[in-house]
Formats: C-alpha cells, structure tokens, sequence
C-alpha cells in the first residue's frame, strides 16, 4: 500500500503591503506585525520583505513562534539600512538553533504566528511589510505590536 499524502489545491494566495508609522513617545520601541493562522487553519510563509522606512539603520528579522517559543527564524536578525529592506526567508535560516538549507516550507497553524519585527534603538520610526502567503483556510489575523501611537497604513491585504 503506497504512503497517502494530503496536497494543497492551487488554493488562495494572501498578499499583504503594510507600513507602520510608530510615533514613541520616549525611548526605543520596536514595531511587529503578527499574522496568526487561527485553529483549523494554515499558511504557508512563500516570500516577503521587511523595509527599513526610517532616517537611520534598524535591525529587523522574521520569525514563527507559538506565542511563547521561537520555533523557526525565517529571516535571522540583521541590519537593515535605512532606506533599504531585508528579505525573507533568508538563504539559511536558522531552526532548533542550528542552520537549516533554504528550499524549507514555513508552514503556520493553529496558534503560530508569523512575526516580522523591525527593532528600534531611538524614538519614532516608519517600517513597511510586505508577503506573499499561501493560505487553507480562512485568511491570517493580524496584529500590530509597538510603543506608543502608531498609524497603521494597509497599502494591500487580501486573498488574491
């Protein structure tokens, strides 16, 4: 009996293009933007960028947790000029603290969640996220986390 494996359908295609203008009101305050599966749910992480939008270098990094523990980095922290933006995944990722080989599916479910963070060394900055996932289910939820007042400006979120 041959081994039976469950195939996505060409299924939806999410894409998302978010800048986050965080206006700290003292001290440093990085900027996250969290996309949950949801229970009964899952994406899978295909491609993305994180763009430093601000006047000076930022560190900024991808990453799949359950909430509490790091499971996957699918970016690894690294600086990020200004100006300029960091891909993901990035060409070696790192798992269960060790390097993995590119070419490794990212797949979010249930409490999972994708966080791309954009970390602050002053007050105020301006990031911007963009990525392409592939979704089963109902599309992501999403969530910003930040210091102080920030203006979330959606450019594009949907199921394609």
């Amino acid at each position: 009996m041959g081994e039976t494996l469950e195939m996505w359908p060409a299924g939806a295609t999410f894409l998302f293009d978010i800048l986050i203008a965080n206006e700290a009101a003292a001290g440093a305050g990085n900027i996250e933007l969290i996309y949950t599966a949801g229970e009964g749910t899952e994406f899978e992480v295909l491609y993305g960028s994180i763009f430093n939008e601000d006047t000076v270098a930022r560190t900024g990094r991808a990453i799949i947790d359950d909430g509490t523990n790091l499971i996957v980095e699918v970016a690894q922290r690294a600086s990020i000029a200004n100006g300029t933006y960091r891909g993901y995944p990035s060409a070696q990722v790192s798992v269960d603290n060790g390097p993995s080989a590119a070419g490794v599916r990212f797949l979010v479910s249930g409490p999972m969640r994708l966080r791309l963070v954009v970390e602050s060394v002053a007050d105020g900055q301006d990031a911007r996220f963009t990525g392409v996932l592939r979704i089963k289910g109902q599309p992501p939820t999403r969530a910003t986390v930040g210091q102080g007042t920030e203006v979330v400006t959606v450019n594009i979120e949907r199921v394609v």
